[in-house]
């Protein structure tokens, strides 16, 4: 049985001895009802999706920290820690991940020290061995020890001057420096290496707070490792300076042998070369370019690397600079 009845609709259905009455508004009482009926159901949806939204943010926030803690210790922060507030799987893994690092921190450190505790110790022999040495005849021998001694030397001075850099980076002597006069102090010491240095664009003066000399002891080793890998008859290393929003870039460019792709995550790490030789024409111990990550680190910088093989290498030193 179907009809209306005081402005409803109705449909009746007999159901057994009982019967069953359906109800609906007509015309726009109706509509009103129906657009009512979807607000609320739409605000339900809505708050719905916001508790859930904040929900799934909560969940996923340690995974979050753990991502950070990664990105912090593989750019070599071994101080940066994860928090451990949950109480529940991921704290524990937090724990684990927090544990993991200071047993890094602690073996870099161990190795570090025994770095410098064996180069203090060979300084000794070392001298007994000049003084030995000076008692010798001169000839070929005599001069090839005195060569191994003094790359020895330079290496046990390289060892303590990178770890003293290390400990003290922190402590800069921040002052306005002009940069432009800095890289233009430093190209003179480089003017009789082949394949020569040019200036792209001119140096404008371009102010930057900084420790003086030890933006100069980076500048000087990545300038040096340009020359140092570029054969003579070469295109001159390319020196240039730029300005953007908040910071300066020096980009020092070489046409020299260039450095595999493998070797390029590795190029930052104290005492890794490229050159698996090691051979004294190329000289140096993998200390430079991790000195200068910790100067640029220290300032607040950062120094890139772009490299392809036989076709030349790009450093660029990024410093902060007021706008």
């Amino acid at each position: 049985m179907a009809g209306s009845s005081r402005g409803r609709y109705f449909v009746k259905v007999r159901h057994g001895d009982g019967e069953l009455l359906f109800q609906a508004a007509r015309g726009r009482a109706a509509v009103d009802e129906i657009q009512k009926v979807l607000l609320v159901l739409i605000c339900l949806f809505s708050l719905v999706l916001v508790l859930a939204y904040f929900a799934i943010r909560w969940i996923l926030k340690p995974i979050r920290w753990l991502t950070e803690g990664v990105n912090q210790v593989g750019d070599g922060y071994l101080d940066h820690r994860v928090p451990e507030e949950r109480a529940d799987e991921f704290r524990d893994l937090a724990e684990a991940f927090n544990d993991m690092v200071a047993r890094i921190s602690k073996a870099m450190h161990s190795r570090e020290q025994l770095l410098l505790d064996v180069s203090h110790e060979l300084r000794s022999p070392l001298t007994r061995l000049k003084i030995g040495l000076e008692m010798l005849p001169a000839g070929p021998k005599k001069e090839s020890l005195q060569e191994d001694i003094l790359e020895m030397e330079k290496m046990i001075t390289d060892i303590l001057d990178a770890a003293r850099m290390q400990h003290n980076a922190g402590s800069l002597n921040r002052q306005n420096v002009d940069l432009a006069a800095l890289v233009g102090d430093l190209l003179p010491d480089f003017k009789e290496r082949p394949p020569g240095i040019k200036v792209s664009g001119g140096l404008a003066e371009t102010w930057i707070p900084a420790d003086r000399e030890k933006a100069g002891i980076a500048l000087k080793n990545v300038i040096d490792n340009a020359l140092k890998y570029s054969a003579k008859g070469l295109e001159p290393v390319e020196v240039s300076l730029t300005r953007e929003p908040g910071k300066a870039l020096v980009i020092i460019r070489d046409k020299g042998i260039g450095i595999p792709v493998e070797d390029q995550p590795y190029i930052f790490e104290p005492f890794y070369r490229a050159d698996k030789s090691r051979t004294r024409k190329t000289g140096g111990f993998g200390l430079g370019l991790s000195m200068c990550k910790t100067i640029m680190a220290a300032h607040g910088g950062s120094i890139e690397l772009n490299s392809a093989v036989n076709q030349g290498t790009t450093v660029i030193l990024i410093f902060p600079a007021d706008t």
